[in-house]
């Protein structure tokens, strides 16, 4: 089967109904306007819907390092990525995940590479 799809993903679907205030004890003098947009846009998207406790305990550290680091060195940076992607929240993290976003849903069934007609006629074929 091709790298990029699998027989065994998930379609998902809508995003919860409520978002989940931002997690408390608040940072002194609030959260940053870019951690209060990460978190309402994480809660908007279907992922969320997949979360379970422990993935949003991941989120709310998430938030906690965009809040600290509105300006990541390299480094931080690539955790930031690291920890979105383990989350499903980047399309790397999706794929792994086996998460489709509503709208990356094939429109018909994937055939896997190996079953398609052209490979086949070509390994059944007898050599000339």
């Amino acid at each position: 089967m091709s790298d990029d799809w699998r027989d065994d993903w998930t379609v998902l679907g809508d995003p919860p109904e409520k978002r989940p205030p931002l997690p408390r004890p608040y940072p002194k003098g609030g959260w940053s306007p870019t951690a209060k947009a990460e978190w309402k846009e994480w809660w908007s998207s279907p992922v969320a819907s997949k979360w379970i406790d422990t993935d949003v305990s991941n989120a709310e550290l998430l938030l906690r390092m965009i809040h600290n680091w509105d300006s990541p060195t390299v480094t931080q940076a690539r955790e930031i990525r690291l920890w979105k992607s383990g989350l499903g929240l980047t399309p790397r993290g999706r794929r792994y995940l086996g998460w489709l976003l509503p709208d990356e849903a094939p429109s018909a069934p994937v055939v896997p590479i190996e079953e398609a007609p052209s490979v086949r006629r070509r390994r059944t074929a007898e050599p000339t």
